[in-house]
């Protein structure tokens, strides 16, 4: 998590250096700015105008946590807030050391964690005010914000949120033929506050939470969170562009029924590494591209007894593409779809397991 602090008067710039070693401390990177003659002992990059400086740093870093009045940050911040999906965390700290506030993606954002991990490590009064938190229950999207999940439809966080800061029951439903089911069932059905308990029947109107990596019908009300179960192994002729590649993998997706914010991999050749389309499609869904050498492909191809084309073969020593880079990874998967052409580009789907349970927080303990 990168986050820069910023001081506005000479004692904040020093409560900033506080704030900023206890967050190194914690194995964040963090960046200090203050007031220009108002730095603390050297290490602060000074600054001359507030709003330029949040102007700069507002898309730039994760979090920004002010050493300042609340007021003074509201309209800092102001002209650059956009939705709480992507909108950094900002938290406040007041310059002589009593409050650490969450005052903007609570959530998604993180600010509340960050608020909370500045109180405790320098003895301050955590300020949080997101209503599900005063409850004592866990809100849906700081669930998918602690587990690495997806969220969608952004509108419905605020329905969902509201039902539970009303004390009204929000069923949860899951996806029954996910990889590692038991354990889902267990540590969501540990989550203090989520609604009226998990539900075997699918609910059939109101507010509720659905886990799934399935494509589920549109409904008011419906939030869904997308857990990362999906590689999509892809090869493609030299320069194929970005558009087209996307194109083929939502059709893909869409054809075998699965969810695309559940992709967290695109895989293909060694020889791709360099492929702008395919880096650019990376790029936009935020996953990593991987790409294995000739030699991991031809094992999984040997271990899945997979189809080989000679023509692809005596192209670059291998025959298959797709299919051995959706299944190449460490992670136990299947093939949910196989290689499936598109133009000039061939993709297949693996399903499997990808959240790493040891590093899953227990929400539970919150």
């Amino acid at each position: 998590m990168k986050l820069a602090v910023v001081a506005v008067t000479r004692h904040g710039a020093a409560m900033a250096r506080r704030v900023a070693d206890s967050l190194r401390a914690c194995g964040r990177e963090v960046f200090e700015y203050a007031k220009a003659g108002k730095t603390f002992d050297g290490g602060q990059t000074p600054y001359d105008s507030l709003l330029r400086l949040v102007d700069d740093l507002f898309c730039a870093v994760d979090g920004l946590v002010f050493i300042a009045a609340t007021g003074i940050v509201v309209r800092a911040i102001a002209p650059h807030l956009r939705h709480k999906g992507v909108d950094p965390a900002v938290v406040v700290v007041d310059d002589q050391g009593h409050f650490a506030i969450s005052l903007l993606s609570g959530h998604l954002g993180g600010a509340n964690d960050l608020a909370r991990l500045i109180a405790v490590q320098n003895r301050l009064q955590p300020v949080i005010t997101t209503a599900t938190d005063g409850l004592q229950f866990v809100a849906p999207d700081l669930l998918a914000a602690r587990w690495g999940l997806r969220l969608e439809p952004q509108a419905a966080i605020l329905p969902v949120n509201a039902a539970l800061a009303a004390q009204e029951p929000v069923p949860l439903w899951l996806e029954a033929s996910l990889p590692d089911y038991a354990v889902w069932r267990e540590r969501l059905g540990s989550v203090p506050g989520l609604g009226g308990g998990m539900t075997q029947a699918f609910p059939a109107q109101g507010a509720r939470v659905v886990v799934s990596d399935r494509l589920v019908p549109d409904a008011p009300g419906q939030l869904l969170l997308r857990p990362p179960t999906l590689v999509a192994g892809i090869g493609c002729r030299r320069g194929t562009p970005q558009a087209e590649l996307s194109v083929a993998l939502q059709q893909a997706l869409q054809d075998c029924g699965y969810s695309l914010k559940s992709v967290c991999r695109l895989a293909s050749a060694w020889v791709k590494a360099d492929e702008p389309g395919l880096l650019a499609l990376a790029e936009e869904l935020r996953i990593p591209f991987v790409c294995y050498e000739r030699s991991a492909l031809a094992k999984t191809i040997e271990q899945f007894s997979l189809t080989e084309s000679a023509f692809v073969k005596q192209e670059i020593g291998v025959g298959n593409v797709c299919e051995a880079a959706a299944l190449a990874g460490p992670e136990p998967v299947q093939l949910i779809m196989k290689k499936t052409p598109c133009r000039r580009i061939t993709v297949a789907l693996a399903r499997g397991s990808f959240m790493s349970w040891e590093s899953v927080p227990d929400v539970s303990k919150i």
